[in-house]
């Protein structure tokens, strides 16, 4: 992984981008590169460079027909190595994140306030469970980026009404370890990457990417895991009408120490009796 300082400021310092001794002096390699600041004409100053090798077939692609982010075309191969990061830049790259979150949801209408509604509730649930003001806010903002490994995935197949096909399926599947690849790049993401990367981990051991089971799951990714799930039943999808919340909570009963951690799934119960929290579509 490999991001930038200010753009401007390394022109200057290494000349013409054409000359063949800066495309021998850092190569070609293939990148992405997000910008995380503007100038007052709109032009990119400060960005990150992301190295996409192995992002799905066509990612990058996928990721501009979601995003509609354009990059030069003179960029688009280029490696720039700098320095630490100043905060501002680090909290830009979250700002970017975020973004790319909210134009996923954008694809369908079902959607379109879900990583929102997953950070409010993992943020209760963590409160509810006694974890730290701290603590909670990082559970908050995983839930809100929990999917930006969507990104890279077709937008077809996201929206797509029927069952997806075993390909469809399998790229599915690598979007949280893509997202934790997006996330990389942010020295103040770097404590909450396991939780975007086992949101999908099943309590039983059945789940992805890796398998884990039980105690093994950060307990970030067991509450956002219950989180997710909590907001996907209630907002519904092409194929499956919405639920209520105490149908919700009875469904996460049924698959308690299967896909969720028990403890998570009573403390959501206690949370939606308690009539304390309420939501629609992300407004508290």
């Amino acid at each position: 992984m490999k991001h930038t300082d200010t753009f401007d400021d390394f022109i200057k310092k290494e000349g013409d981008l054409r000359e063949q001794s800066f495309w021998n002096q850092f190569g070609v390699s293939q990148n992405v590169m997000i910008p995380v600041k503007l100038d007052k004409e709109n032009n990119v100053t400060h960005m990150f460079v992301v190295n996409y090798e192995g992002f799905p077939e066509n990612g990058l692609a996928n990721f501009f027909d979601i995003t509609g982010i354009r990059f030069r075309e003179g960029l688009a191969g280029m490696t720039i190595f700098q320095g630490p990061l100043e905060y501002s830049l680090q909290k830009g790259y979250i700002g970017t994140l975020l973004k790319i979150s909210r134009s996923i949801d954008q694809c369908d209408m079902h959607t379109r306030f879900h990583s929102i509604r997953s950070g409010l509730w993992a943020h209760r649930l963590a409160q509810f469970l006694g974890l730290n003001s701290q603590e909670a806010e990082s559970i908050a903002l995983a839930g809100k980026i929990h999917d930006v490994g969507k990104v890279f995935i077709p937008k077809s197949i996201l929206t797509k009404p029927g069952i997806l096909e075993p390909e469809e399926w399998s790229l599915v599947k690598q979007h949280p370890t893509l997202g934790s690849v997006l996330m990389k790049p942010s020295h103040e993401l770097k404590s909450i990457i396991p939780y975007v990367q086992a949101h999908h981990e099943n309590y039983d051991g059945t789940g992805y990417p890796q398998g884990l089971s039980g105690d093994e799951i950060p307990l970030g990714a067991r509450i956002l895991t219950v989180a997710d799930a909590f907001t996907t039943i209630t907002e519904g999808r092409v194929y499956k009408k919405a639920a209520s919340s105490q149908e919700a909570v009875r469904e996460l009963e049924r698959c308690s120490e299967k896909q969720f951690d028990p403890l998570v799934v009573k403390a959501m119960g206690k949370l939606v009796a308690s009539g304390k929290v309420r939501d629609w579509m992300g407004i508290w």
